[in-house]
């Protein structure tokens, strides 16, 4: 739900840190209206005219992105926007991708212990199918370098969770080998 993470919010936070930015924000046939009440003479808003899912909103944000980084976070609360940023000065750093990381001790989490024990089924498959080396895959909230997103963009596929799995697995195979994860403030 867009009105909960409100795009004002993230515009300030990425205000702060004096770099330019466009927020691209997708509607996925939202039924509360909240995609009404955005100025689109700030943000670019995108909609779908039916519900397409997670995966089909990135690949349309994608499909008009064209900055240097490209960060994505989850338009329903659950993430910091203060958090991107902190992503997008590690991907300044030389990192191609970085993704917010639930898991660490640091992070401050408010997660279900049944939410908990499925995102940890999850991420043990993925380790085994994809990357023995990924921690986390499913944190609503990553930056990415601009060509990681620009090579694997024509090849997705996927229209729902999967997405962020398939850019992962995509992005290694094209030799974007550089991931990190940070630790994240997350409310479920």
């Amino acid at each position: 739900m867009i009105s909960k993470l409100r795009p004002a919010r993230l515009r300030d936070a990425l205000e702060r840190t004096g770099r330019s930015f466009e927020i691209i924000v997708v509607d996925d046939a939202s039924r509360d209206g909240s995609a009404d009440r955005i100025d689109p003479a700030e943000f670019v808003v995108l909609r779908h005219s039916k519900n397409a899912g997670k995966g089909a909103a990135l690949r349309t944000g994608f499909g008009v992105c064209t900055g240097q980084f490209v960060g994505f976070i989850d338009g329903d609360g659950q993430y910091d926007p203060c958090g991107l940023v902190e992503l997008l000065t590690l991907c300044e750093r030389g990192w191609d991708v970085v993704i917010g990381q639930r898991w660490d001790e640091s992070a401050q989490v408010d997660y279900s212990l049944w939410r908990r024990g499925l995102s940890g089924l999850m991420q043990q498959l993925v380790r085994r199918i994809v990357d023995p080396s990924l921690s986390e895959t499913q944190a609503g909230i990553k930056v990415f370098r601009g060509e990681v997103i620009r090579a694997v963009d024509p090849h997705l596929r996927s229209t729902g969770f999967s997405i962020d799995v398939e850019i992962l697995a995509l992005a290694k195979r094209m030799g974007f080998r550089r991931h990190g994860v940070h630790p994240i403030k997350f409310h479920h």
